[in-house]
């Protein structure tokens, strides 16, 4: 057998990011919903992400159920956050079932979009995450004002300007790098930190 490195199926593939990493709003997005099978209770990964596509990348917003940590603070901001997905495909005079429980209110929100999202397109407000709460990759960080139907007027994208609380302003450029590269220590019997393989 020969295995020839020069040939294409080695070559590195283009990184396609979702709106060339600009941050901001971004108009006309594709939506879609995707469920996570979860195998291990303990798994930290989302019940469901939303993704959103443009015409060069995706990225994702993952939904997940409450828990008994949960304050009915935060259940009401994840009530408002599926709702805003459910209008923003389905339009703003959607009329929903009742629900008895949040981890019901999100399958049911998650069902609606997912029934109702083909050929919709959205706009959606991506960013860095906040000033005091800085992400890596771009990404659908904001709890409200982050998703309408694409042709909406007026607009109910909005930036968080906050003087009073300044942390929890929208961040638009990426300010958290990769980690620097960590050096290798040198193995025993070999030079420049390079293993001695012979």
């Amino acid at each position: 057998m020969m295995i020839d490195l020069n040939g294409s199926e080695f070559n590195s593939q283009p990184v396609a990011i979702f709106n060339n990493g600009v941050a901001g709003r971004v108009n006309n997005v594709a939506v879609s919903v995707e469920k996570i099978n979860k195998l291990d209770p303990m798994d930290k990964n989302p019940e469901y992400r939303v993704i959103f596509t443009d015409d060069i990348g995706s990225i994702n917003l993952g939904i997940y159920y409450p828990n008994e940590t949960s304050t009915d603070s935060q259940n009401k901001i994840l009530a408002q956050k599926c709702a805003d997905l459910v209008k923003a495909v389905t339009g703003d005079t959607f009329s929903f079932p009742s629900f008895v429980s949040y981890k019901e209110l999100v399958d049911g929100c998650m069902k609606i979009i997912s029934e109702n999202c083909a050929g919709k397109l959205v706009n959606v407000m991506a960013t860095y995450g906040t000033v005091g709460q800085p992400k890596k990759f771009l990404g659908i960080y904001k709890n409200f004002n982050f998703v309408e139907a694409a042709g909406s007027v007026p607009t109910k994208l909005k930036v968080s300007r906050n003087p009073a609380k300044p942390e929890y302003d929208d961040l638009f450029d990426r300010i958290v790098e990769d980690a620097p590269a960590v050096e290798s220590k040198a193995v025993e019997g070999s030079t420049s930190g390079i293993a001695n393989w012979s």
